[in-house]
């Protein structure tokens, strides 16, 4: 009867033993899988890093053409019978086309008229 006791013993034990190893051998797995999980978001984030950095550059560059642009439209330079001329306020007024001749002088007369 103590041989049987025995063997119960060592099958409940072996089966434990058994139990313990298929667990552990199962959380070995799901830690690889997320170790190789990590591993693929850290190559995920350094690139995305790197993006934002490219974005950042090219941001500041877009930033500082804006800039230029603002200040060169606020300031314009126009070609005025070929000659610029600078805008410096709102209230600038540009100058009149020179007359050749006015609209109250006349031609040469011929016969009396005015043309």
């Amino acid at each position: 009867m103590w041989t049987a006791a025995l063997a119960a013993a060592l099958l409940f034990t072996a089966g434990g033993l058994a139990i313990l190893y298929l667990d552990d051998t199962n959380s070995q797995n799901a830690a690889n899988q997320l170790n190789a999980q990590n591993q693929a978001l850290k190559s995920q984030n350094k690139q995305l890093q790197a993006q934002l950095l490219t974005t950042q550059t090219n941001l500041t560059a877009t930033q500082g053409e804006l800039a230029t642009v603002r200040a060169e439209l606020e300031h314009p330079t126009l070609t005025i019978w070929n000659v610029p001329q600078q805008i410096n306020a709102v209230t600038t007024t540009l100058p009149a086309a020179p007359r050749t001749r006015s609209p109250t002088t006349c031609a040469p007369r011929r016969a009396g008229r005015c043309r």
